[in-house]
Order: structure tokens, then C-alpha cells, then sequence
């Protein structure tokens, strides 16, 4: 039998070639021991399993990070230096690309944005890695193609959001977010009737062009600078407040008659984040537009009770219980106590009107007089709206208080 007994398909070695042609062409393929040897075949496997082994271990001559600690260092980097350090390596570049989608800017002047949005419209694995949006949308028409994919979003993925532009484009965006939310908008607008006189007495076509376009839009804003400008005004890094100052700097509202003003801001955080200091804050980086406005609203929403839910619009304002109207914040007995308001209010507010203008003290004294850290029952505040706005004088009310300034002022609730 000799050495090879124990191969199958073989009974003599290979040196044995005495059978013929025909023979060898019709018997079984030899095995690959028989055709490499016992010490070849043990070789092949010894150089095998080195090479599957240096390939599973990372070279000793340069840091091999895990893709997980890999993310987390970059995460730490500004989005722009995690998309540089991408350009190292395959394995950087899979980690760095997650990192610098941590933070998105949309602005509807960049053609970027455009281009980013669609990006994260059909890439849910860079999508899932967005942790803060900031849109600043100047247009005046809702842009939605931006936002599409925000509704996309894995649910509590977005932690932050912060929302600066023209009041009302950006409202099916608010829908869609379920974060941390800070909004401020501001816009103006001239009366239709206004408008149509001007179109029909326009004598040069690109002001008719002009003014039609403005008819044609809900609210107008004015921007003075480079949209890059407004990314750096607006950036998470910034207070709310300091945002807001920054971002008022580079825009321009008409104020005067017969233009209508609106300044909206709200911000929202669970738990019971929202300060009074932190209000109070945002009014007096709003001051020059408190000082241009005549009624401003305020509204306190608290985390829901175990047996309700936010209203809809229309069943919120068929839901809402006024207390009768005062003259000022000056008389007396015009602060109703926790008593006065239902244990189970999901939202309270105030409204606050003068016939001249307001100033940044009547406007925080007013938000002093509904303000509530918890409601009765232990529910916090999570939601505060300021919405500040001038429509030309207004005749129906009496002369402003020489002390508090107000001509009117009426708290109201929903439950």
C-alpha cells in the first residue's frame, strides 16, 4: 500500500503511473493532498489562517479605533473638521460622515440647503444621525421641500431645533418637530386695499412687478447681509437671546403706518427648563421691536394631565374661558390667584394692549402677571409663546394708563 494508503481514491503513489491514458481519464479527480503532498497542503493552510489573521487585526504601525469610539471622537469635532478628517481613510471617512451630519443648517438663500435636504431625503442611515437643526428661512413662501425629510426623522432623534424666518412659512416644519423648539419670526405686511391702490398707480413695471409680488406673499422680511451671516447669527452655540439680538442686527422691518408688524417667538423644553430669567431675557433682546409694538400676547402651556390632550386649533378657540377685562396692570385685584384657575388648564394667557406703544417694562410686567413655574397639581411649564404685533393705531381704546401704560389688559385659559 506504501504511504498513501490512508488518501482516498488512492491505492499506490502517484510515481505508479503504469495504467494507461484511458484509464486516468475515466478514474475519479485525485484529492488535493494528492496532488500538492501532505507538507504542501499543511503549508497552504499555515499561510491561510496568517493571512486571514492580519487581515482581522488592525497594523501595528498606525491607531485602530472601533467605529464606535471613532464616532465619538468625532462627534466632539465641528461638522466641517469631521467632513476634513473623513478625507483620511475609508474607516475614518464611514464614522466622520455620521459625526458631521450631527449638526444640519438649512437657509433658503443656499443653494446647499437644496442640495443637503435632498441628501437627507434619501439617505436614512446619514438622516438617523441628525441631533440639531437650525433653519433660517427668509423666504416669503413656505419651502417644505427642504423639510420633507424631517418627518423621516427616528422619533427622538432630533433633540434641538431652532427656527428663525418669516412667520407662518415654516408651520407644517413645527408640526413635524418633536424636540426642544425655539422659534423666533418676525415679518411685515402692507393692507391689501394699500397694495391694489399702488399696483393700479404704478407707473414703471418692475415696482408694479414688485408690489404684486408683495401682494402675492403672506409675510414680508428684509435681510442686509449674506446668508452666511445669518448661519453664524443663529448658531446653537449662541443663547436663544443672543441669537435673537444677532439675527435682528442683519433684517429690517417696515414699522410705520400703514405697514402691520409681527414678532413671534416660543420656546419649548420638558421638565420644567424655561426660566422666567430666560423671558425676560428674550424681551429685552427683542427691546426695538417691543418699542414699535402696541398689543402683545402672552401664552403658557403646561405638560398635559393623565385624562386630556392638546386641543386642536378649532377646539381651542372654542375652548377658551376669558376673565373679565381690566383697565391696566395698575388695578387693583388684577392678578387672579392659583385658585382662579382650573387644576386641570393645559394653557394659560394674557393679552395686553395699548393705544400708543409698548416698552420692554410693561412687556415683562405683563408676562409677570400670568406667569406660572406649575400648575396646581404639579404640572410644569413646557411651552411659552410672545407674540408681539402693531396694526396701526387703535381708536376703540381708552387713553393708556399714566403709570403702567396699558390700555387694556385680559387673562384668559383652556382647558
Amino acid at each position: 500500500m506504501g504511504l498513501w494508503w490512508f488518501l482516498p481514491g488512492l491505492s499506490s503513489p502517484i510515481s505508479q503511473s503504469a495504467a494507461t491514458s484511458e484509464s486516468i481519464t475515466d478514474a475519479p479527480a485525485p484529492p488535493l493532498a494528492a496532488v500538492l503532498g501532505i507538507a504542501s497542503l499543511h503549508a497552504l493552510g499555515l499561510a491561510l489562517s496568517q493571512l486571514i489573521f492580519k487581515l482581522s487585526r488592525p497594523p501595528l504601525h498606525r491607531v485602530w479605533y472601533s467605529d464606535d469610539i471613532l464616532y465619538e471622537i468625532f462627534s466632539y469635532l465641528e461638522p466641517a473638521d469631521a467632513a476634513r478628517a473623513g478625507l483620511v481613510c475609508t474607516h475614518w471617512h464611514r464614522n466622520a460622515a455620521h459625526a458631521s451630519y450631527r449638526e444640519v443648517t438649512l437657509h433658503t438663500s443656499s443653494t446647499f440647503s437644496r442640495s443637503l435636504a435632498r441628501t437627507l431625503l434619501y439617505n436614512p442611515d446619514l438622516r438617523r444621525h441628525v441631533r440639531h437643526l437650525i433653519v433660517v428661512h427668509c423666504a416669503w413662501y413656505p419651502q417644505d421641500h427642504l423639510y420633507e425629510w424631517v418627518r423621516l426623522i427616528p422619533p427622538h432623534s432630533l433633540q434641538t431645533c431652532r427656527i428663525f424666518g418669516v412667520p407662518e412659512a415654516t408651520t407644517r416644519l413645527q408640526a413635524m418637530v418633536n424636540a426642544r423648539v425655539e422659534i423666533a419670526c418676525f415679518g411685515y405686511k402692507y393692507p391689501e386695499e394699500v397694495l391694489l391702490q399702488n399696483i393700479a398707480t404704478a407707473n414703471n413695471p418692475a415696482r408694479r412687478r414688485w408690489l404684486q409680488k408683495m401682494l402675492a406673499a403672506d409675510w414680508l422680511l428684509d435681510r442686509l447681509r449674506r446668508y452666511k451671516d445669518d448661519i453664524e447669527a443663529v448658531s446653537r452655540y449662541r443663547s436663544f437671546p443672543d441669537a435673537i439680538e444677532h439675527f435682528a442686527d442683519g433684517i429690517q422691518l417696515v414699522s410705520r403706518s400703514p405697514a402691520r408688524i409681527l414678532v413671534t417667538t416660543a420656546m419649548s423644553g420638558m421638565g420644567g427648563t424655561i426660566s422666567h430669567e430666560r423671558v425676560d431675557a428674550v424681551l429685552d433682546a427683542l427691546g426695538k421691536y417691543v418699542a414699535v409694538a402696541s398689543i402683545l400676547s402672552v401664552n403658557l402651556m403646561y405638560d398635559e394631565t393623565k385624562d386630556s390632550s392638546l386641543p386642536t386649533v378649532d377646539e381651542a378657540a372654542a375652548a377658551i374661558k376669558y376673565f373679565a377685562p381690566l383697565r391696566c396692570l395698575c388695578t387693583s385685584g388684577v392678578s387672579p390667584d392659583d385658585a382662579d384657575f382650573p387644576s386641570d388648564a393645559l394653557l394659560l394667557g394674557t393679552v395686553g394692549g395699548t393705544s400708543t406703544r409698548l416698552t420692554v417694562a410693561v412687556a415683562k410686567a405683563i408676562v409677570d402677571r400670568v406667569w406660572r413655574d406649575a400648575m396646581p397639581d404639579g404640572r410644569v411649564l413646557r411651552t411659552v409663546c410672545l407674540h408681539m404685533e402693531y396694526d396701526g393705531p387703535i381708536d376703540n381704546l381708552t387713553e393708556p394708563c399714566t403709570v403702567c401704560g396699558l390700555s387694556l389688559l385680559r387673562m384668559f385659559y383652556i382647558v
